[in-house]
């Protein structure tokens, strides 16, 4: 068994739902497909939620989709349903993948897929300090997977879970990433694949840095570095679980699903800086480069550097001047990544 994530842009819309169904369909082996909630939709609920917007908008935003996948009105009640049940915030947030999920099993079996509903909040739990309750997730993900009968594929909710006492709650945001990895250990599946909207984990955000380039494969410690120092492609917390049980995470591109991608796993860490990633005031550097100095990296940012590097086993923090963190991580990229990537 795999597990399969999709972030919100990967079902944002009915041409994306499609796209990720011809992913699934492509697998030959039992999936567990996790999915979040269409790109902007928690953002809606939250605000529907405070009363800042109509629900009604959520709803229409569903019901256009199923129309465009060629479902019929029946998908309508269960967004109706599932709305009108929702009382307070987080119960209201969590009906962004309660809906993603009916969307998009609805769609595949209309393509005849065998593909049956796992509800999350049958088996997501948080202890009472918040932190996931991974005995009780494998206990009753199995339990899940057994009630549900022997099936190709499982679609399941991510980021949301109950609480200790019971209550609908949620991870932190992007934590359907952390969905995905907690279940890989749970049920012992071979790998995870992250489908997002980027092809792999870079040296850099390429957004702001034209010569970053991806990297083919990251040991568990330098994905879990890169998602803590700020590199968005992760959830900081995703990693661990996949290190716990041994299973690769495989970051890949629902875009373009030829990518070769990011292979995380049980691998030596590469040699040298290999990422930088800015957050806030920060930036923080993935790898030791036992050539460069703190000295080094402070010279290079020159009057953006705030205080001197802490350089520490593995990576490196620096801190800015507000504002700079993006500046600084081209001039750290370029300084001391480029040239070897």
């Amino acid at each position: 068994m795999i597990v399969m994530k999709f972030g919100g842009t990967s079902v944002g819309s009915a041409e994306r739902i499609t796209a990720t169904a011809d992913i699934v369909a492509s697998c030959d082996e039992p999936v567990v497909v996790v999915l979040s909630a269409m790109s902007g939709v928690t953002n809606m609920l939250i605000e529907a939620a405070r009363g800042e917007r109509p629900l009604s908008e959520v709803a229409q935003r569903h019901y256009e989709a199923a129309r465009q996948l060629g479902l019929g009105t029946e998908y309508h009640a269960v967004v109706d349903s599932t709305l009108g049940r929702a009382t307070g915030e987080a119960e209201t947030v969590a009906c962004g993948e309660l809906l993603s999920t009916a969307l998009a099993r609805a769609y595949m079996q209309t393509r005849g897929m065998d593909a049956v509903m796992l509800p999350a909040l049958d088996f997501m739990r948080l202890n009472a300090d918040g932190t996931p309750d991974t005995a009780h997730i494998a206990r009753a993900a199995a339990a899940a997977i057994e009630r549900a009968g022997r099936h190709r594929i499982y679609v399941t909710q991510g980021f949301i879970c109950r609480d200790a006492d019971g209550s609908v709650a949620t991870l932190t945001r992007g934590g359907s990433d952390y969905t995905a990895t907690l279940l890989g250990e749970a049920l012992r599946a071979s790998h995870v694949c992250i489908w997002t909207d980027v092809d792999g984990v870079y040296s850099a955000d390429p957004r702001h840095v034209a010569a970053a380039r991806c990297i083919p494969r990251m040991s568990y410690a330098q994905a879990d570095m890169a998602a803590r120092l700020g590199a968005k492609i992760l959830h900081s917390d995703c990693i661990v679980p996949a290190q716990r049980c041994g299973a690769e995470v495989r970051v890949l591109d629902s875009f373009h699903p030829e990518a070769a991608g990011t292979v995380v796993g049980p691998f030596a860490d590469a040699p040298g800086f290999i990422a930088v990633a800015a957050s806030a005031n920060h930036v923080g550097i993935v790898g030791h480069d036992a050539a460069v100095t703190a000295a080094d990296i402070a010279r290079a940012l020159g009057p953006l550097a705030a205080a001197e590097p802490e350089i520490h086993a593995g990576h490196t923090r620096v801190s800015v001047q507000p504002g700079q963190a993006v500046e600084a991580m081209r001039i750290i990229h370029h300084e001391f990544i480029e040239n070897k990537i």
